[in-house]
């Protein structure tokens, strides 16, 4: 997990939430879990990447994911569903989500819940990549 760059700050801050999140920095594998049973959601806003493993690991452990479209997310779930899938260089539109789910809890959690119940549909990565 990275830290959030002055501009996702300084986007916190106009909405009021600034100190009401923290950035971890850099984390092992292992300590992932420990973390994200403290989080409400997980936020992943890659410019480039292939397969972001870490989308399914939040996702198993119950949260929503706020990810960019360059995540691989459209192969692991459904916007609006389970999580929201957000254009690449567009700070407004991650906000936008994340203010969503700070402000609707119910909804963060039924998100959750469905997280939680579409990476259980995908069983071991195996699985994955076979189907692929």
């Amino acid at each position: 997990m990275g830290s959030p760059a002055d501009t996702w700050k300084e986007l916190l801050a106009v909405g009021g939430y600034e100190g009401r999140y923290r950035s971890l920095g850099i984390k092992a594998w292992s300590e992932l879990p420990r973390y994200f049973s403290q989080a409400s959601f997980f936020v992943i806003a890659s410019i480039q990447e292939g397969l972001a493993l870490v989308q399914a690991q939040a996702m198993a452990s119950r949260l929503p994911v706020i990810a960019t479209t360059n995540t691989g997310a459209t192969d692991l779930f459904t916007d609006g569903v389970e999580c929201f899938i957000v254009p690449i260089r567009d700070p407004a539109a991650i906000r936008e989500k994340v203010l969503y789910l700070c402000e609707h809890p119910e909804a963060r959690e039924e998100m959750g819940r469905a997280a939680l119940r579409r990476v259980a549909s995908l069983g071991a990565w195996g699985s994955y990549g076979e189907a692929w």
